[in-house]
C-alpha cells in the first residue's frame, strides 16, 4: 500500500491512503480516482490525528508515524479536527497548541465539552505554564517541544497508546 500527505492551499494536508486489492475487504475496490477515507481505527492498527496547520510538520510526523504501522490523518485547523475527530475516532490526537482559530486550548476545550476522551499531546514552542496548567486540567496527556526529537515522539506515543487501555 501507499500513504500520501498532500499539502493544500490555505493550510491542511490531506491524508490519502492506498491498500493493494487483497488488503480490503471482499467486495470494496480501490481506485486512485477515489480513494476511500479513514473511517476509524484501521483493522490491528492505531490510528494518530495530528492537528497542526504547518503543512511540514504534519507530513514528516506522518512519516515517521506511518513507518511504525501507525496510520495517520492530518488537519489543518482546530475545526477541521474536530470534524474529523468525531468520524476517525482516533487513538491519540498530536495537536499543535498554536493552531489558528480554536488554538489547542479552544480545541481541547471542546473536544471535552463533547465527551471525547481521546488522549492528546501538545506540540508546542513555549512552555507557558499557565496555559500548560489550563492543558493539564482538561486531560492533556503529555506535551513535546517543538522541534520535535524522533525518539522523544516515538516514546512518548508508544506510552500514550500503550495506556489508553486503562481506564
Amino acid at each position: 500500500g501507499e500513504i500520501a500527505l498532500d499539502p493544500r492551499e490555505g493550510g491542511g494536508v490531506l491524508a490519502r491512503f492506498t491498500l493493494p486489492a487483497s488488503a480490503l475487504p471482499a467486495g470494496q475496490a480501490s481506485t486512485p480516482d477515489a480513494p476511500a477515507p479513514v473511517t476509524g481505527a484501521l483493522a490491528g492498527c492505531e490510528t494518530v490525528l495530528v492537528v497542526d496547520d504547518d503543512p511540514a510538520v504534519a507530513r514528516v510526523l506522518g512519516e515517521i508515524l506511518a513507518r511504525r504501522g501507525i496510520a495517520v490523518q492530518a488537519a489543518g485547523s482546530g475545526e477541521e479536527g474536530l470534524a474529523q475527530i468525531k468520524d476517525l475516532r482516533p487513538d491519540l490526537v498530536l495537536l499543535d497548541l498554536a493552531i489558528p482559530g480554536l488554538g489547542g486550548i479552544g480545541f481541547l476545550t471542546q473536544m471535552r465539552e463533547s465527551g471525547d476522551k481521546t488522549r492528546v499531546i501538545l506540540l508546542t514552542e513555549d512552555l507557558n505554564r499557565s496555559v500548560m496548567a489550563t492543558a493539564i486540567k482538561l486531560g492533556m496527556e503529555d506535551y513535546l517541544l517543538k522541534p520535535i526529537k524522533t525518539e522523544e515522539l516515538q516514546l512518548k506515543i508508544r506510552k500514550a497508546l500503550r495506556g489508553k487501555e486503562s481506564p
